[in-house]
């Protein structure tokens, strides 16, 4: 019936996966339509496949990384508003505040901005490629999304770039969708005191040979309707006039044979007055003067070509281009003025050529390579951090930097017997930096109901062009590439067919971590990031009812360095040492209600003394930390199918005891906790025509 991520208490674990293949359309019109029988859930669970960690579908248990899925069907079940509440309720993921108004993602213990981890919108690009960012709570809404692909731990040797720690594949609504049209409309409310919303317009059609899906969406959601407080005492109202938070988005994808061709536009708007260190008041016409503007456009053209059943080339290129994250388009901005506004542009390419070889033993050969090449251009303005000529901040010369590679990876499995697999796998590069690689070597064992996976990986992220070159237009040659090590253990076990339960250990240590110092007004290596943890997922799943349970717990390890610790360096700042999720949903007849909820730990942040000396001294040494109480944030979601023809409502309540959750900032600058998730109603109605 359905697969979520369920995750169990005291154990070690990576989520299960399970995710349905795209060919499987008949079983997912019947998945979502809640007609499955018994023997059809087992069937269906011991099904799932993805692709996130090869180049062909695999099962979960065969894939040489540790993985997870949400689906459309959990989506809909527990009532998920966006992309960051999906991920909230996989173990590890979290989240913090950064720079202008920003929320970022932390996993298993690490701050991953700067470029630690890659987000993909089916398979594409979306990070922005000046900082390596990218702003998650409210951007991507939930309506568009018909599944989420998750790699737990480094991609380097397939993906490189940003999957220094994780990979998260967004595949919309269009993607795996039968034929036909759905359209999403939600209103929502944060308590009577801010409104939002959110649509969705998804199509998948079939002319001839050609396959043809997209799909085209907004949303409107304000953050918060409390109020931000800086550490000087400044006072900022959020809500719809100091918060929205807007997105824009289209997708297509075009599939002809062996032919493929992906596009997305992504837009993001927000405000950002709560600034960076403190409240920006408003101009003296009483106005914000703080709008930001970050968009997305990548396209991909790639060629299946199986010369055998065996033997399958894929080449491909592509393209993406975007500004910087915070895109000032105010020429009056009194942060950024329109430093990385609209003329601020960043170019991504790449090319590559992948080849799939079925060996015997049923063993596999994954290699290939390619050339990428990045480029930011035209710094012009004044502000910080930025590039900009000798003249200082008058100096509105254009500029053009960039980073490239050449590289080669290969992953080999092999399979022993019908339960023992080794795989091994490289990525060499000659960059910018000079040259790196990025070994992993795994073993795999699974005999049923029980499997192990053993896994290490050493992976590596260069600088971005923003890092490389200081606010200053020199090459910053002290800058090195960060590097980690990760060793992972998931032993999995199956005690029916409608019971799973997974544990996983882990251990990462990321060397030369990048961080923003401002106190140097520059990037520099902070050190060693060092985190270990344990992980636990628990799924139950039965025709008419099922439930979950996960938690993840991490602590630094000795030797970590402490830009991102406590005073007394236990935990790890912003991001919770202990996380546990819960959910269960039933249904009668055509109703299904779903019901989930989240525990945080006490959490820590840089105190408002710190924050007051730093930013008085420009001196980021003297840390001192305070801690933050712990919460508890319960959802409610009710769906009914058919109210009408084609026609499906839900009605969802989320936070609905209206915890006071905070973002706080994982590492010592100057940013106060900033208000996020108050309680929310939404309603939402969805139109299918399904042929």
């Amino acid at each position: 019936m359905k697969k979520i991520l369920l995750v169990s208490l005291l154990w070690l674990t990576s989520l299960p996966v399970w995710a349905q293949t795209d060919s499987s359309e008949t079983d997912l019109q019947n998945l979502m339509d809640m007609k499955f029988n018994e023997d059809q859930v087992r069937a269906y669970v011991k099904q799932e496949n993805l692709t996130v960690a090869s180049t062909s579908s695999q099962a979960e248990e065969e894939i040489p990384s540790i993985v997870s899925v949400i689906t459309r069907k959990d989506i809909l079940l527990y009532g998920y508003r966006d992309l960051s509440e999906i991920l909230r309720f996989v173990p590890g993921f979290e989240y913090g505040i950064d720079g202008i108004a920003s929320a970022g993602q932390g996993f298993r213990g690490v701050w991953m901005y700067e470029g630690k981890g890659t987000i993909l919108l089916n398979g594409l690009p979306v990070n922005d490629y000046f900082y390596g960012n990218t702003n998650i709570i409210n951007q991507f809404p939930a309506s568009m999304i018909e599944r989420v692909e998750i790699i737990r731990g480094p991609g380097s040797v397939l993906y490189g770039g940003f999957s220094l720690v994780t990979v998260v594949n967004v595949i919309t609504r269009s993607n795996t969708t039968p034929e036909g049209l759905r359209l999403t409309t939600n209103g929502l409310t944060l308590d009577g005191k801010a409104f939002g919303t959110t649509n969705n317009l998804s199509f998948n059609t079939k002319v001839g040979e050609l396959q043809i899906n997209g799909s085209a969406g907004y949303s409107l959601h304000p953050t918060s309707t409390r109020k931000y407080t800086d550490f000087w005492g400044n006072e900022v109202q959020f809500g719809n006039a100091n918060t929205p938070r807007q997105s824009y988005y289209q997708t297509l994808q075009l599939e002809y044979k062996g032919l493929q061709i992906k596009y997305h536009h992504f837009k993001f708007a927000f405000t950002g007055q709560d600034g960076f260190d403190t409240v920006v008041a408003r101009n003296s016409y009483g106005k914000n003067t703080e709008y930001f503007e970050n968009y997305s456009d990548a396209v991909r053209i790639k060629y299946e070509s199986d010369f055998s059943k065996k033997i399958k080339i894929e080449p491909q290129a592509e393209y993406s281009r975007g500004n910087p994250m915070f895109g000032a388009t105010n020429s009056f901005s009194q942060l950024n003025g329109n430093l990385l506004g609209p003329a601020a542009i960043n170019h991504h390419f790449r090319g590559q050529v992948i080849g799939t070889f079925k060996l015997a033993h049923h063993s596999e050969l994954i290699a290939g390579g390619g050339y990428t090449h990045d480029i930011a251009q035209n710094r012009t303005a004044s502000g910080a951090p930025a590039m900009y000529g000798s003249g200082g901040i008058t100096d509105t010369s254009e500029y053009s930097r960039f980073t490239r590679s050449v590289f080669g990876f290969a992953q080999y499995k092999y399979q022993f017997n019908t339960n023992w697999q080794v795989f091994v796998a490289d990525r060499f590069e000659h960059n910018t930096f000079g040259d790196a690689t990025a070994p992993r070597v795994g073993l795999i064992f699974f005999q049923e109901p029980f499997n192990v996976k053993v896994l290490y990986s050493h992976a590596y992220r260069i600088p971005t062009p923003g890092q490389a070159y200081n606010s200053w237009i020199a090459y910053n040659d002290q800058l090195k590439p960060e590097e980690s090590d990760n060793y992972e253990i998931e032993m999995g076990y199956r005690f029916t067919d409608n019971i799973n339960l997974k544990t996983n250990l882990y251990y990462i240590d990321i060397k030369h971590s990048i961080l923003w110092n401002g106190g140097e007004k520059s990037y520099v290596n902070a050190g060693e990031v060092k985190s270990m943890g344990v992980e636990g997922t628990l799924n139950v799943a039965y025709t008419k009812w099922g439930g979950f349970m996960n938690f993840s717990y991490n602590r630094p390890a000795k030797g970590s360095t402490d830009e991102y610790l406590t005073a007394d360096k236990e935990y790890t700042l912003g991001l919770p040492p202990l996380k546990v999720n819960v959910g269960a949903h039933y249904r009668v007849g055509k109703v299904t209600f779903g019901l989930t909820g989240t525990y945080f730990s006490k959490r820590y942040g840089p105190s408002a003394e710190f924050a007051r000396e730093a930013l008085a001294t420009h001196h980021y040494h003297n840390h001192q930390s305070t801690s933050y109480p712990q919460l508890f944030m319960a959802n409610l979601s009710v769906g009914v199918k058919e109210i009408a023809k084609n026609l499906n409502m839900r009605l969802t309540g989320s936070n609905l005891f209206n915890a006071k959750y905070i973002l706080i900032q994982p590492y010592y600058a100057g940013h106060a906790p900033s208000p996020a998730n108050d309680r929310q109603i939404t309603l939402q109605f969805t139109y299918e025509f399904i042929k």
